[in-house]
């Protein structure tokens, strides 16, 4: 058995058919075809990241082909190399697939990507690809990181945060937000703004005590932003995926001296309900 293969590139997709007979090509003429597949490569991409990218293709067509692998190749904008990331081994029908891409991604850089179908027909490989597309990845935003309630009194509570990194910015400023938990507007405090520079270990630490506070639940936590080419980059902690806000409790609680007079009473009244008992009882 003989096959002859098309191969066609216009803007957005790329071809491949396959024909189970000999055929001739007469000009742009291709007959007998009973095999195609088509994929696109969606533009722009899904959405970017400063650490990932989601990016998207379609294919298309797919023809007298029981299974494709779909996926996509990227590389950073100068590089030659491309890199290969696979998103379904076996996929068996047209329609649109997407996935993230993190391997060997940093935050603001620019990116080439293309979509990519392959299949084996008659025990070769058959690959085709869509167009060349670009996408930047984010700044990254400095990482703050609200670490715990280090004391709470009457009406304040004392904080620790932590200052994670400055991201791609020279420094950071850095902000403690709380509020009632239920209430949708946060109150905050400007607490320091440090640089690239005055990390002398993994991270820089910080308390803040808030005060004047309410009996009641609270929930709080720590904020981080600097600007980059007029733009502003933050990082409230507890808005993004798997984190989450502290929180810490007031109330009216009893001094330590009136709960040693309320023991001592109850200590007293025991020992004379015990004494009644005993020497009322003998008269």
């Amino acid at each position: 058995m003989v096959y002859e293969i098309l191969r066609e590139s216009s803007p957005k997709f790329s071809i491949i058919i396959a024909s189970i007979i000999t055929v001739t090509l007469l000009g742009s003429t291709f007959a007998s075809a009973q095999q195609s597949l088509i994929v696109e490569t969606q533009h722009p991409s899904i959405k970017s990241y400063h650490d990932h990218f989601v990016v998207g293709g379609e294919v298309v067509e797919m023809a007298g082909i029981d299974s494709i692998e779909t996926g996509f190749y990227y590389r950073n904008v100068g590089e030659m190399d491309w890199h290969r990331h696979v998103v379904e081994e076996e996929r068996r029908s047209s329609g649109t697939f997407s996935d993230p891409i993190h391997e060997k991604v940093f935050s603001n850089s620019t990116y080439e990507y293309k979509a990519y179908s392959k299949t084996q027909i008659d025990g070769e490989i058959m690959e085709v690809e869509g167009n060349v597309e670009t996408v930047k990845t984010e700044v990254e935003p400095p990482e703050v990181n609200a670490f715990k309630t280090i004391e709470t009194g009457e009406s304040y509570a004392v904080v620790e945060g932590h200052l994670l990194g400055t991201g791609d910015l020279k420094e950071a400023d850095v902000y403690v937000y709380w509020r009632k938990k239920g209430e949708d507007g946060w109150n905050n405090e400007y607490i320091n703004t440090w640089s690239e520079d005055d990390f002398e270990e993994r991270y820089i630490s910080f308390r803040y005590e808030i005060t004047d506070l309410e009996s009641g639940k609270y929930e709080w936590t720590v904020y981080g932003e600097a600007e980059y080419d007029g733009d502003i980059y933050s990082h409230l902690r507890g808005e993004n995926e798997h984190e989450e806000y502290k929180s810490f409790e007031l109330g009216h609680k009893i001094s330590p001296v009136l709960l040693g007079l309320v023991s001592a009473l109850v200590i007293l009244l025991v020992a004379i309900i015990t004494l009644y008992k005993r020497y009322g009882e003998t008269n």
